[in-house]
């Protein structure tokens, strides 16, 4: 059941898209910081990926540090 109009619909449902998909800046991390925080949270990660059954060290770039 449609309580819009098609044109209403087809106007709000392409301004909601074009909302939704918008890109944002990421902001960047220090590069020392990373890596303290990758060492710490890796034992997490290797447990996860094994629940997983997903390689996600190296998927992640674990494996890299």
């Amino acid at each position: 059941m449609w309580f819009l109009p098609p044109h209403v619909y087809t106007f709000l449902s392409t301004k909601l898209r074009a909302f939704t998909s918008k890109t944002t800046e990421t902001a960047t991390i220090d590069r020392e910081l990373r890596e303290q925080l990758m060492k710490k949270y890796e034992p997490e990660v290797e447990k996860l990926a094994l629940l997983l059954e997903r390689n996600l060290v190296k998927e992640w770039g674990f494996d890299r540090i």
